[in-house]
């Protein structure tokens, strides 16, 4: 069995949707580093709600996520 996504580059919405499908590893892994980065700071009893979200961004920065990218 074979699955073929066919995108039209030349198109915005094509291309933002072929970025999703080309990034979707990254995007599953950065998701899976941040729910255990966000668990490890409970655990610990943060209470800077920041430091969290610079966590986020540093796992989004890590995988080359930039999600204005792929999001409109």
């Amino acid at each position: 069995m074979k699955a073929i996504l066919e995108f039209n580059l030349d198109d915005a919405d094509d291309r933002i949707a072929h970025l999703r499908c080309v990034k979707s590893l990254e995007m599953a892994l950065a998701m899976w580093e941040y729910n255990n980065a966000v668990r490890r700071a409970f655990k610990e009893g943060a209470e800077n709600n920041g430091a969290i979200f610079d966590a986020w961004e540093d796992v989004l920065s890590k995988y080359n996520i930039v999600l204005d990218e792929m999001v409109i």
